[in-house]
């Protein structure tokens, strides 16, 4: 199926179940058959006129939150938007978050979820700007404007929400913000583990320490390093290697019951050129120590600039990535997949999920037993779009 073909998939408004707590998984019963994972058809989320561009996702209680926002430079459609959407179908209708910027956007939105609310950021050349959300995706404040001069990697706390800086070439650090999300409480150090970092990822740990990963630039080899941290951004543990690697991107790590699972994109060959990458894992403790060498789960080729994203399920992990047929150098026909992991990192099953031209940017978020899976793609006819695809555990 094509991105194109996806547009008209199902029309279905039928809102989704409610599902459990994003903040809880019901316990493995062991004497319960596994449930299976289905793909589900994709379709389109947003239209034309103009590129549109995947932002972030969020789980809520009643489905998933997708920010959005305009691609083209300029932007056709200034502002950053929100959208409530199950598997099959939007539930809400399309809200403006940041309608205008000061000057233009720099960075996308970051969304974090905690019991009560939501909180998007996002900055531009004026700076970082903050906005409180109901779980529904409802606007519940003004935007505020932030001390900061960019803002990424939003996540929730015991008394509301922080953020870091945008790692890279200034320092970055978290930032507690207080109850109203209009203000910085307090800030953490900077944070060497972050120090030139070109890509980056966190993940929560159950103790609700963070474990911080980050990608140093460079090709042969690439360097990554990790580091635990508390809420407030103290580091609770020494930086830790990781193993080294041909060139590499996008790295990615989800907390499991041990620790955390890490994920790259890796040339095989370690010919920086080339747009064929691998898909390697690496299990690591709660302090970012690798617990086993690093596996290769991937099947066919990962296209190097798609993207990668990972989330936790019941006794596993799933990831997502774009295949592309070998020497494709443009990404052009391109598959979704899925991996299902253990904790390990040991592949298990391998999913497709859709067809489409040019997918990139996959994000990966779980709610209960539904997996939904966004990405943006483009078709003959049709500027670059946002799909939503996705998984079921039945």
């Amino acid at each position: 199926m094509s991105a194109g073909d996806a547009a008209v998939v199902d029309g279905s408004t039928a809102p989704l179940d409610a599902g459990p707590s994003i903040d809880a998984r019901p316990p493995v019963d062991a004497f319960v058959t596994p449930c299976t994972w289905s793909s589900v058809a994709p379709w389109r989320l947003t239209t034309p006129p103009g590129d549109q561009t995947l932002l972030d996702v969020a789980a809520v209680p009643t489905g998933f939150l997708v920010t959005t926002g305009s691609s083209n430079d300029p932007p056709h459609e200034p502002g950053r938007f929100v959208r409530r959407v199950g598997l099959r179908a939007a539930l809400a209708e399309r809200v403006a978050l940041f309608p205008m910027p000061r000057g233009s956007f720099r960075g996308g939105v970051s969304l974090a979820v905690g019991p009560v609310s939501a909180l998007a950021a996002t900055w531009d050349e004026g700076g970082c700007m903050v906005r409180q959300l109901g779980l529904d995706g409802t606007p519940a404040a003004s935007s505020a404007l932030l001390s900061l001069r960019s803002c990424v990697g939003s996540f929730s706390t015991d008394l509301g929400f922080a953020l870091f800086d945008r790692p890279g070439d200034s320092p970055a650090a978290v930032h507690t913000l207080d109850v109203t999300s209009s203000e910085i409480v307090s800030s953490g150090p900077d944070l060497e583990v972050l120090d030139g970092a070109v890509w980056w990822s966190r993940a929560r740990l159950p103790d609700q320490s963070l474990l911080v990963v980050g990608m140093r630039a460079g090709v042969e080899p690439t360097s990554a390093v990790a580091q635990r941290l508390d809420a407030h951004g103290e580091p609770l543990s020494a930086i830790v290697d990781l193993p080294a690697f041909a060139a590499a991107s996008r790295i990615r790590a989800v907390a499991t019951s041990t620790g955390a699972l890490v994920a790259w994109l890796e040339q095989p060959d370690g010919d920086p050129t080339s747009q064929e990458r691998v898909l390697r894992v690496v299990a690591v403790d709660t302090e970012g120590r690798p617990r086993a060498a690093p596996i290769l789960a991937s099947v066919g080729p990962a296209y190097r600039d798609a993207g990668l994203s990972l989330a936790a399920i019941d006794a596993g992990v799933l990831v997502a990535y774009v295949e592309s047929d070998p020497g494709d150098r443009f990404g052009r026909a391109t598959r979704l997949v899925a991996m299902r992991l253990t904790e390990d990192g040991e592949p298990v099953e391998r999913i497709v999920i859709a067809e489409a031209s040019f997918a990139r940017t996959p994000v990966l978020r779980v709610l209960g037993d539904d997996a939904l899976l966004a990405f943006t793609a483009s078709d003959e006819g049709i500027a670059t779009q946002v799909f939503i695809a996705g998984l079921e555990c039945r």
